[in-house]
């Protein structure tokens, strides 16, 4: 399972996209990873989903939402989200915008222009992924 954020919000499983439902769980996840290996309290998630006017049953519904989000993610073979006290944490490697920081990293410290990427890099580029992250390299 991989998570995209650069570009397109998706998760995909074995290069196929899983649907996410609804208009609160793309919000949800997106802050959830925004936040990556972080807590991300209740009342934050409650922001991402209404900015100033959130109903009265605002908790709840978050604490649905990421209920239906996990039983989405774990019927496609993995469950990253924790709850950890009073929100919720989401934990993985398979993150495309932390992969393509990971590499450009790599890169840089190696004292290399932009312009020269890892072999890793390039052969994703290469391969279709770079559409999504050309806009970081001015392409």
């Amino acid at each position: 399972m991989w998570f995209r954020i650069l570009g397109t919000l998706e998760v995909v499983v074995d290069d196929v996209v899983v649907q996410l439902q609804g208009r609160h769980q793309p919000k949800l996840l997106a802050t959830l990873l925004l936040e990556m290996g972080q807590v991300v309290p209740i009342h934050r998630l409650v922001d991402a989903l209404w900015d100033d006017d959130p109903p009265g049953t605002a908790r709840r519904q978050v604490q649905n939402g990421v209920a239906a989000l996990r039983r989405l993610l774990a019927a496609h073979g993995d469950d990253p989200v924790e709850s950890v006290g009073d929100g919720y944490r989401l934990t993985t490697d398979r993150l495309d915008a932390r992969l393509f920081t990971d590499e450009m990293h790599a890169a840089s410290s190696k004292a290399v222009t932009t312009r020269r990427l890892t072999p890793c890099c390039v052969e994703r580029w290469s391969c279709g992924e770079g559409r999504r992250w050309r806009v970081y390299r001015g392409g």
